[in-house]
């Protein structure tokens, strides 16, 4: 009898650090996610912390709640063929890109409205990758190139210029 309550004391010892464990890195996923916003009479600003190396934050896409990874190495938005499907977008037409797993064929979309802390970016030039299973969105040039860009040690500020903001 006194085995056996061992055995349920640990197991539900580990089953609680476990939980303690898993709650802790989930606040702290969430406070490095979400971006510091600010705004002034003539620009939007969002400022980035490195998270695990990465620039990485939430935002939106078409009003739904979603994980960007900052990729200026990407020529446009990537978006994993799962998370296109969820936020309700439509393939377009296919292609060859050349990516660092080799090349892939992707889709052709726009995405209505992309959001990153307070900036708004509409009718953002995209693709579907159906090949990638990631829980993120590669955030690419077809977004990034309407932002002024600004990395000091672990953080990226984006800015967007009220006066001059337009679509692509």
């Amino acid at each position: 009898m006194q085995k056996r309550f061992m055995y349920a004391f640990w197991v539900i010892v580990f089953i609680l650090i476990t939980y303690i464990a898993h709650s802790y890195l989930q606040y702290k996923e969430n406070t490095a996610l979400t971006p510091f916003i600010e705004k002034s009479k003539s620009e939007k600003i969002v400022t980035l912390r490195a998270y695990n190396h990465h620039y990485m934050s939430y935002g939106t896409i078409n009003d739904l709640k979603v994980k960007f990874l900052i990729d200026t190495g990407a020529t446009s938005v990537s978006i994993p063929e799962e998370i296109a499907k969820k936020v309700g977008l439509k393939k377009g037409l296919g292609y060859t890109v050349s990516t660092a797993n080799g090349n892939i064929t992707v889709y052709q979309t726009y995405v209505k409205t992309l959001t990153i802390g307070n900036i708004v970016l509409n009718d953002v030039r995209a693709s579907i990758n159906p090949s990638s299973d990631d829980d993120f969105i590669l955030l690419g040039m077809s977004a990034l190139r309407q932002l002024e860009m600004i990395q000091k040690d672990n953080t990226l500020i984006l800015k967007q210029n009220l006066a001059n903001s337009h679509t692509w």
